[in-house]
């Protein structure tokens, strides 16, 4: 780098010509000589100023000059020197201050080029000293320099300092000014700065500095600019600033004309300043812009603050009093009652007068503003206030804040002596402004000028700060209060409730006293605003008052009033609250009702609350039904606080886990709880018939550990209790004790007293019992005698008496030895009284003895047990009897029994060692064992002998079922049944091994019978563990054949042949088998009597698979019909079928009733539960002439006995719909029916149920020779309880000349018979006319004729009656049931003569029927008649009577109702 050209001045050429004289010549020649000489000596410097010598020289004295100004090691690399243009170029200046080696040094600069400009040196206008006088800087160019300040905790700096003491008096200011520079400039510099005392990092890179002299002011400007600045306050992450500065500085003044601050993403600030006279300084400042939040977070160190904007406007000016001046003492009434503050809802003046110090006002606006802590977590704050600082005063006026969740805050905040105290500890001097200072002055002395900063760097004492906040809380949730002081997951209490009013808080003196001068008064209301959140469990409202002040002088709450209410909890305290240091003054006076504790729900959610499994009010150990009251004190530290009072509670339940749950009607009690124990002055608790009385002390043991008390309930612990109920219901003290669920009833008493240690306890209690049922046992009393002493538990008496029987005993129990000594025996006990033998119905009898001693450990019992059951009869017939031994010698227990009962021989001996796995063996045998009393007593209709015996052996770990061994032996085996003998073909082997069972192979044979079986079933688990609960593998095999006559032979109502193969596998689990094989079916029958179709030929293969029998194709024949199976049975988890039968032209006959049908039925189900449904369809039907159509008519709707509700057929539920087909015509010699059927079946198959209706469209009747014409038919079925149709039937008789309806309306056990001819006849006129053929009057008149000829009207009655029924009968098998006969023996014409009468009706076609009737003695008296039937309602009929007169009459028949 060279150094910059500048030209040097021309000649001034306008001087004026010296005279020409001697004089003036010599003159001259000596003042060119000395001229020339002087141009040849600058000449000379000037070439030698470019020698390296010289510039050695120079940058020898260069750096000998700074090192004594600076005090520091000076580095530099070059130095050039130019006379010509009075300029100075230095390159690579280092110098080094104080600090340590690898740091960067105190000051380096890449180039400096400095240029001055001679002044006239004739001239004397400026006031400059020294050399200022007479050179002016015209130039100071640095490139790339770098500063780096140290600043440690004591104020100290790695500034060095200069060896040569400053001899001027001139202030710093006034020496920069005399240098008069016209152009500094600073290009691409670096500040650096590490307060060590703050801790702050600084670093200023791409700075740019220009800095022109202004002549006419006599002053500097300054324009700054650093694009990157880069600041770290503590352990802050790194911010980046910008930073424009155009200002003006003169001797004493600094006028900062623009200031431009940008951070952040978005943060801009603008201010300016202006200051004058330094002694006295008068000052001015403006800030307006806006700043982040967080931001100021990062810059200040302040930590917290994470979302928002500030919008700032101040602006502020000096005073005419000084600030320590403004600063005095108030007066003693004023420092707790300043003057009010100014109304918070105007703002300060925008140019309030200034009366002392300083003064400063604006205003700030928050945005969504958010700050977060580890107690407070705000978000979204918006709000403002107005800003007024004083020397003597800091005020936040018109301050109001909306909270994110509503409600707001308003009012004002006011600080006397805001500047504060000055703490004892704290350093007399800031380390900060110690090193400012040195700074300051150390650079003074470099530019050889007056050091600025000499004063006292103490701290000026000033008077106690005093701070006032008075506030009004709006409209502030719980929730919102919640979701400011807690953490997230606590955000929703599911309280409904909204603080109002008023908040006073002010403190005073110094950060230290801070704590202890807090005043908090509080006057706040509590109000629901009946707002459901989203999602929120419960909105309980919420209304109270809390009225409380706090002082941090004692750390105590004085509760003057706090009452919360909500639906049904209220709650009221006053007194004292201790908060922290303060705990051990608490005293509370509480008063708490409660009527519904899952009002606490959500709160208990929130903090988490949750017991065995449950959460929120669920867990709570007592469940409130009724209510309850609390009023009492509490007292003390929190660690250690005294609760006493008085509770009482209706309807509650306490929740003991797995001991069950304590029911209580009402609790009384008089209690106090501290940690050093639990007092029961008195309590009673009712629950049904039971008073139950307490009342004691428990007081846990006192442990000092370190100084430190705590208490342990351990064996030292004492207690005191005495328990009393007297004849109380056994169930109601049950529930109390959370056992309610226990099967035991009678009347209970209790005594009982306890005192001592939890390891010595002493005390004694009677229990007795009375006239109750235990597990479905009763007894007549209970008592025992019951005594604790230390360790041992002991019941001197034990006397039970219960069905006839006494139990007497007694026996005691050290804890600590584990030593058992008890003695039990019950003698003549008869089974026949023992409840579970009466219930049996069991005809079994027998006298048992039992006695029981025991004295010993439960390893070595010393156990000596003898039992004995002696005439033991069953249905009064001697069964045997049984006797058993039980006795221990050390750990073994041995086991003797022998028993004759049902005349079988068991003997039976084993023994078991109570050590390890419990090693053990056993043997028995056994011998003419017979099936046939076995059979009895399970009352089974199954008749059977047989004579059994064999041997038993068993050995192995009784701990470890799996590695037990067994072996079964049983000889040959011989059943006989009804005649049938069935024998095993050698004796049954079965063995235990490895937990599982084996049977071997096993043939049975009988008659037509051959069966063979073997397989293995899993009993115990290898691990020792319980099986699963599908149960042990199974893996079993049978095959063989039956003939299914068998079945008769067991059952005769069984009517069956043919026979059936089968082979099947069975594999898998017990509970859930896979079967294999099948069943096959050859030419088999079977019927049941009372069923009147049974099944023939059936033929077919029924396949096992897994857990059913699948029917692959079962046929049968049924009624000359075809019956088809389809379908499976189940037999896993019970018995299920689900079966289809599909059968087809099937007849059945029953009762003179035939039908040949259709069908197609579906079973599915179980044995607990099927269902019956499908179709079926009735093509053909018929009646004998047998069949009872009063037997059935008076049989439907017999109400009958209910069902048993175990049939299997009353848990088979119908469904089936039976329809007949289109035409379904019946007919016999008695009638002829058409018409159609549409029946549904419900109910079960016990009691049917048949809901529909039959409708016959067209039939005819004949009864007693008269034929009755079917106008109109339905028969309903509408009762679903029982079969009771409803008959609607209307019929047409022609009898003489009269046309008889009869009517049929009603059930079949409460039907109406209506009558009405045409001509009208009366209803007894009817009754003889269908009766004898004749009304009333001709029944008269003939009755009369004939006694006249000397016969009998009732005999020729009777024999007409009777002639009529025989020869009708055989005339209508005649002519196919479409004729009639009639005989009269008695007939009186209309000539009166009498005479027998015959009168023959045949129907020719279905509307044509011929009459002919004629007289026996004579043929000229006959009757002929036609009739055609034009339709249902009209017919012609025409006659030609006995007397030959022909007729003709158009009848038309018309119903009127």
């Amino acid at each position: 780098m060279t150094l910059l050209d500048a030209n040097t001045p021309p000649p001034n050429e306008n001087a004026p010509a010296p005279k020409k004289s001697r004089g003036w010549r010599i003159t001259a020649w000596i003042t060119a000589s000395v001229l020339l000489l002087v141009v040849l000596l600058v000449v000379g410097l000037g070439i030698y100023t470019t020698t390296d010598d010289f510039q050695n020289r120079v940058r020898t004295q260069l750096i000998a000059t700074l090192e004594d100004a600076t005090g520091g090691k000076v580095d530099l690399a070059k130095v050039q020197f130019s006379l010509m243009h009075l300029a100075v170029e230095a390159d690579g200046l280092v110098i080094h201050g104080l600090e340590g080696p690898g740091e960067a040094p105190y000051l380096s600069a890449d180039r400096i080029l400095v240029r001055i400009t001679l002044k006239n040196l004739f001239a004397h206008a400026t006031d400059s000293k020294g050399a200022m006088k007479y050179i002016t800087l015209s130039l100071l160019h640095v490139d790339k320099p770098q500063i780096h300040l140290i600043v440690d905790k004591d104020g100290n700096t790695n500034q060095p300092v200069p060896k040569t003491k400053s001899t001027s008096n001139e202030p710093v200011m006034d020496t920069l000014l005399d240098l008069q520079a016209s152009k500094v400039e600073l290009a691409d510099g670096v500040a650096l700065l590490n307060d060590r005392a703050i801790p702050f990092d600084l670093a200023a890179r791409d700075l740019g500095v220009n800095v022109h002299y202004i002549t006419r002011t006599d002053h500097y400007g300054i324009d700054v600019g650093v694009s990157d600045i880069r600041t770290r306050m503590d352990k802050m992450p790194e911010a980046q600033s910008r930073l424009k500065v155009k200002a003006e500085i003169g001797r004493k003044l600094i006028s900062i004309q623009q200031l431009s601050f940008d951070t952040g993403k978005s943060s801009h600030l603008d201010a300016t300043a202006h200051v004058e006279n330094f002694d006295n300084p008068v000052w001015n400042v403006t800030v307006k812009g806006n700043v982040e939040v967080p931001q100021i977070s990062v810059l200040s160190g302040f930590p917290g603050l994470t979302e928002g904007t500030v919008d700032l406007d101040l602006a502020g000016h000096s005073c005419a009093v000084a600030p320590q001046e403004a600063q005095k003492k108030p007066r003693f009434w004023q420092r707790r009652n300043p003057k009010a503050n100014p109304s918070s809802t105007k703002t300060l003046p925008p140019t309030p007068e200034c009366e002392k110090g300083y003064l400063m006002v604006g205003s700030a606006k928050l945005h969504t503003v958010g700050y977060h802590d580890e107690y407070v977590v705000v978000n979204g704050v918006n709000g403002g206030a107005a800003l007024k600082v004083t020397p003597t005063e800091l005020l936040f006026n018109a301050i109001a804040l909306d909270l994110p969740g509503g409600g707001t805050i308003a009012g004002d905040m006011r600080i006397h002596n805001w500047l504060g105290e000055v703490p004892p500890d704290a350093p007399a001097q800031s380390p900060t402004v110690i090193a400012g200072q040195k700074t300051a002055n150390a650079t003074a002395k470099i530019a050889n000028a007056k050091p600025p900063a000499t004063g006292s760097l103490t701290i000026a004492p000033v008077e106690r700060a005093h701070a006032y906040i008075d506030v009004k809380l709006a409209g502030i949730s719980l929730r919102t209060i919640n979701e400011v002081t807690e953490p997230r997951h606590y955000s929703d209490l599911g309280i409904d409730t909204a603080v109002n009013g008023p908040v006073h808080v002010e403190w005073g003196g110094t950060t230290n006293d801070l704590p202890s001068s807090v005043i908090v008064a509080a006057d706040l209301k509590l109000a629901p605003q009946n707002l459901h959140r989203r999602g929120a469990i419960q909105n309980i409202p919420l209304n109270g008052v809390v009225k409380a002040t706090y002082r941090g002088s004692n750390e105590t709450v004085a509760i003057q009033q706090l009452e919360a209410h909500t639906p049904a909890s209220t709650i009221q305290a006053t007194g004292t609250l201790g908060v922290a240091g303060g705990d051990r003054l608490t005293s509370l006076n509480l008063i708490a009702d409660f009527r519904d504790l899952s009002e606490f729900d959500s709160v208990l959610n929130t903090v988490g609350y949750e017991s065995n499994g449950k959460k929120g009010s669920a867990a709570l150990p007592v469940a409130l039904h009724g209510d309850a009251h609390f009023q009492g004190v509490a007292s003390g530290p929190i660690a250690g606080l005294d609760i006493k009072g008085h509770l009482q509670a209706n309807d509650l339940t306490a929740h003991l886990g797995s001991a069950g749950d304590v029911a209580i009607d009402s609790l009384v009690a008089d209690a106090e709880y501290s940690p050093s124990g639990v007092t029961v002055a008195s309590s009673t608790i009712h629950r049904g018939t039971a008073v139950l009385n307490a009342s004691g002390v428990v007081k846990p043991h006192r442990v000092v550990k370190r100084r430190e008390v705590s208490y342990e309930f351990d064996d030292q612990t004492e207690v005191q209790a005495k328990l009393q109920l007297a004849d109380a219901q056994i169930h109601d003290v049950l529930e109390i004790a959370g056992q309610g669920a226990l099967p035991v009833t009678g009347v209970i008493a209790v005594n009982a007293n306890v005192n001592g240690t939890f390891g010595n306890l002493i005390g004694d209690g009677t229990l007795s019992l009375r006239n109750g049922v235990a597990y479905d046992q009763p007894y007549d009393s209970v008592t025992a005698n019951v005594a604790v002493r230390g360790q041992e538990i002991s019941a001197s008496t034990l006397d039970v008496k219960a069905q006839g029987a006494e139990v007497t005993g007694n026996g005691s129990y050290d804890l600590t030895s584990k030593h058992v000594k008890a003695h039990l025996q019950a003698n003549d006990v008869r089974l026949s009284n023992l409840l579970v033998i009466r219930k049996a119905g069991t005809p079994v009898d027998g006298v048992l003895t039992l006695r029981a001693d025991a004295d010993g450990t439960l390893d070595a019992p010393g156990l000596n047990a003898h039992l004995q059951l002696v005439n033991a009869t069953y249905q009064k017939k001697a069964m045997g009897q049984l006797t058993a031994d039980v006795n221990s010698s050390g750990n073994t227990i041995y086991l003797k029994a022998h028993s004759d009962l049902l005349t079988a021989k068991l003997d039976a001996n084993g023994q078991l060692q109570l050590v390890g796995d419990y090693p053990m063996q056993a043997h028995a045998t056994f011998s003419n064992l017979d099936v046939a009393p076995i059979l009895k007593l399970t009352d089974s209709s199954f008749e059977a002998t047989s004579v059994i015996a064999g041997e038993l052996n068993v050995s192995g770990p009784a701990r470890k079922p799996a590695a037990l061994n067994g072996a079964l032996t049983v000889n040959p085996l011989q059943v006989t049944t009804q005649g049938l003998t069935f024998t095993s073909a050698g004796p049954m082997h079965a063995s235990l091994t490895n937990g599982t069972v084996r049977l071997d192979q096993l043939h049975i044979t009988g008659p037509e019978t051959d069966l063979n079986a073997s397989g293995s079933v899993q009993v115990f688990s290898a691990d020792g563990k319980p099986l699963p609960a599908q149960g042990g593998a199974i893996n079993a095999q049978a095959n063989g054949s039956l003939n299914v006559a068998l079945a008769h032979r067991l059952k005769p109502q069984v009517i069956a042949s043919g026979m059936v193969n089968f082979n099947v596998t069975a594999s898998g689990s017990r509970s859930k088998p896979n079967l294999g094989g099948k069943m096959t079916f050859s030419n088999t029958n079977i019927a049941y009597d009372t069923i009147p179709n049974g099944l023939s030929n059936i033929t077919g293969t029924a396949t096992f698979t897994d857990d059913r029998l699948v029917m692959d194709n079962v046929t049968a024949t049924s009624g000359g019909g075809r019956i088809k199976l389809t379908g499976f049975v189940q037999f896993r988890g019970g018995l299920f079928a689900d079966m289809t039968a599909t059968a087809t032209a099937v007849r059945v006959r029953y009762y003179g009733v035939s039908a040949t049908m259709n069908a197609s039925l579906r079973l599915q189900g179980s044995g607990d539960g099927a269902s019956l449904s499908g179709n079926i369809l009735i093509t053909r039907f018929g009646l004998a002439e047998t069949f009872d159509f009063a037997s059935v008519a008076g049989s439907t709707g017999d109400v009958s006995a209910p069902p048993d509700p175990d049939s299997l057929l009353n848990k088979i539920v119908l469904n089936v719909h039976v329809q007949s087909s289109p035409a379904l015509d019946f007919q016999n010699s008695y009638a002829r029916i058409a018409g159609t059927v549409d029946l549904s079946l419900r109910g079960t198959a016990a009691v049917p149920a048949v809901l529909g209706k039959v409708t016959i469209n067209d039939g005819s009747a004949t009864f007693s020779g008269t034929k009755y014409q079917l106008q109109r038919g339905q028969i309903y079925f509408n009762n679903p309880i029982r079969i009771d149709p409803l008959i609607d039937l209307d019929a047409t008789a022609r009898v003489e000349n009269y046309d008889v309806t009869i009517g049929v309306h009603g059930t079949s056990k409460n039907f109406k018979l209506t009558y009405r001819s045409e001509p009208p006849l009366s209803q007894a006129d009817i009754f003889n006319l269908l009766a004898l053929g004749r009304t009333q009057e001709e029944a008269a008149i003939n009755t009369q004729q004939l006694q006249q000829q000397g016969q009998d009207p009732t005999t020729n009655a009777l024999l007409g009656g009777a002639l009529n029924a025989t020869v009708s009968n055989r005339v209508n098998k005649l002519f196919g049931g479409s004729g009639k006969v009639k005989i009269d023996p008695a007939y009186v014409g209309t000539i009166g003569a009498s005479s027998a009468r015959i009168t023959v009706e045949q129907q020719v076609t279905r509307q044509i029927t011929v009459t002919f009737a004629t007289s026996i003695n004579t043929s000229a008296q006959q009757l002929i008649q036609l009739q055609y039937q034009l339709s249902d309602n009209k017919s012609i009929v025409v006659t030609r009577d006995e007397n030959g007169v022909f007729s003709m009459v158009y009848k038309i028949r018309k119903r009127y109702r």
